[in-house]
């Protein structure tokens, strides 16, 4: 039995197309249940069918259907990386600091307005993986 927040071995069998017109992955979990998981959200892992992702188990839900997540090819939860902003938004509670992570996906994060934690005049900012979700880090200032 698979629980949540844990993490297993799926073997990616193949890539499908479905009535959506969107390519999905279809991958195995150890108990040898296939499961989709959209692809394009994992597009620039270079995945390969027929070999093993590490996935976490983010949820199970009432009809036992399984949401997970491969690992990311680059980041891991619970690390620190010097990012350097994209752009910053004061606002009346703190500031929106967008930066982009290795991919050039958009990544927001809201600090308080008395941050203190830029490096330098470039902006650079050290931030902590809480999660990945669908591809994208969620981060936190430290």
């Amino acid at each position: 039995m698979l629980e949540e927040g844990k993490y297993y071995s799926f073997k990616h069998i193949k890539l499908v197309r479905l009535e959506d017109h969107k390519e999905y992955m279809i991958l195995e979990n150890p108990f040898k249940i296939r499961h989709t998981v959209y692809y394009a959200n994992y597009s620039a892992y270079n995945l390969q069918v027929m070999t093993d992702l590490v996935c976490k188990v983010e949820k199970i839900n009432c009809t036992g259907r399984i949401y997970s997540e491969p690992q990311h090819s680059v980041y891991k939860s619970g690390e620190k990386y010097l990012s350097t902003t994209y752009f910053v938004i004061e606002t009346g509670k703190g500031l929106i600091v967008s930066l982009l992570d290795c991919f050039n996906n958009m990544i927001s994060m809201t600090v308080n307005e008395n941050y203190t934690g830029f490096a330098n005049e470039r902006k650079q900012i050290l931030a902590k993986i809480v999660n990945i979700k669908n591809g994208i880090p969620e981060l936190t200032t430290i």
